[in-house]
């Protein structure tokens, strides 16, 4: 039995508004205009009515309300339907079954049976052949009689199977042939799938054939192979204790070579230590080469000079010789002026002796005194050219037995 109907923001419900249906006949009274239409409309939306044209609107979001002057518009619509399940007409285990809708601006809406999500075939499956559906007897609108009277055979026929209690069972017979259908094409798929697996199967049986084929040449290959790794093992065994012989060898070889290692390494020490003496002396002689070099290119340095100091001296030589030659010209004639000038001296010394005899006779006549004045001093003048004479005949010597001494040192040389 219905119970109550409680609105909020559904067209012109902006406030939450709650109508409660009491045992008995209740009726909604109202001028044009006050919304009673809209309870109406509110029962069908909240059963599952998806026309917004039977809503009075263009979309369903129109049954939002609005906004009016001084109250803006709501952001969602919601009702809610109360049924007293006492008699447990609905199938469900409640004393009470709430059925609620929301729908938002956004487009969005929910179902809702005691306060939980669900679907709408859940809301329609609840109302079944209880004549409470969105399309069924029990809501008649504002010209709807005139529509059942004007209506076709099978939509009369509709009422009158909702009405008696049929379309319960007419439902459940579509909904039955609709699964029929689907068992039907799920048996089609079935059927390809079997068909699909067993050509899979008679694969699969030749593959396992194959595979058993295929562990039985394993197996007799598995006994092959260790056939084969068995002559391998005592083959490899074999040339392993030959090679160890040779291993042995070699190691002796080798401990011999260690030893002949350590004799070489000893002498190669002893090379070394040789060696070094051998470098130092060959550092000695190296230093005394370089010394003999050093005296050797003195010594051509040496000849060098004395060839070049030779060179001048035969030049000095030949000019000493050409001197010599000069001065003993120059001797011959200083002697025979010397001879002459001694001849002249001995004259001048015996006039002298003449005139001094003849001024001791005559030694006032004054003549013969101014002629012996000259005559003294002509002799001096003798005298001192006859001791420079001398002089330079005595440097001339001098000088003749030193160029003679050197003529010889360069001819020894």
């Amino acid at each position: 039995m219905l119970k109550s109907l409680e609105l909020f923001g559904f067209k012109s419900f902006a406030d939450r508004t709650s109508f409660d249906f009491a045992p008995g006949i209740t009726c909604v009274v109202g001028p044009n205009g006050s919304g009673k239409s809209n309870v109406v409309d509110a029962l069908k939306w909240l059963l599952g009515d998806q026309s917004a044209k039977s809503l009075r609107g263009k979309e369903m979001i129109d049954v939002i309300f609005n906004g009016a002057a001084g109250r803006k518009a709501s952001a969602f619509a919601e009702a809610t339907l109360t049924f007293d399940n006492a008699s447990k007409l609905l199938p469900i285990d409640s004393a009470e079954v709430h059925i609620g809708r929301r729908i938002w601006r956004n487009g969005d809406s929910e179902y809702l049976i005691n306060r939980a999500p669900a679907r709408l075939k859940d809301v329609r499956d609840l109302f079944l052949g209880t004549g409470a559906g969105s399309a069924a007897y029990s809501i008649i609108e504002q010209g709807r009689v005139d529509q059942i009277l004007q209506a076709n055979a099978s939509a009369r026929r509709s009422v009158f199977e909702e009405a008696a209690g049929i379309s319960k069972f007419r439902a459940k017979k579509l909904d039955a042939q609709r699964k029929l259908e689907r068992v039907g094409q799920n048996l089609l798929r079935l059927t390809d799938i079997v068909d699909e697996v067993e050509a899979q199967l008679n694969a699969t049986r030749s593959q396992a054939a194959k595979a058993a084929k295929f562990r039985e040449l394993t197996t007799d290959l598995k006994r092959w192979w260790l056939g084969l790794a068995a002559d391998d093992h005592r083959h490899i065994t074999y040339r392993l204790g030959g090679i160890e012989q040779e291993l042995q060898q070699v190691r002796r070889q080798l401990d011999e070579l260690s030893h002949k290692q350590k004799e070489i390494e000893s002498r190669e020490a002893e090379f070394d230590q040789l060696l070094s003496s051998v470098d130092e002396e060959l550092y000695v002689v190296e230093r005394q080469l370089a010394g003999a070099r050093e005296a050797s290119a003195a010594r051509e340095a040496t000849i060098q000079y004395q060839t070049s100091r030779l060179q001048e001296l035969d030049a000095d030589l030949v000019r000493l010789a050409e001197q010599r030659t000069l001065l003993a010209t120059r001797r011959q004639a200083t002697e025979t002026e010397l001879t002459g000038l001694t001849d002249k001296l001995a004259e001048a010394t015996l006039s002298l002796q003449h005139f001094e005899q003849r001024i001791v006779d005559v030694s006032d006549h004054q003549q013969l005194a101014d002629r012996l004045a000259a005559q003294r001093g002509a002799l001096d003048r003798d005298r001192l050219r006859a001791k420079e004479l001398a002089d330079a005949l005595a440097n001339a010597a001098t000088q003749l037995a030193a160029f003679t001494g050197q003529h010889e040192q360069l001819a020894a040389a």
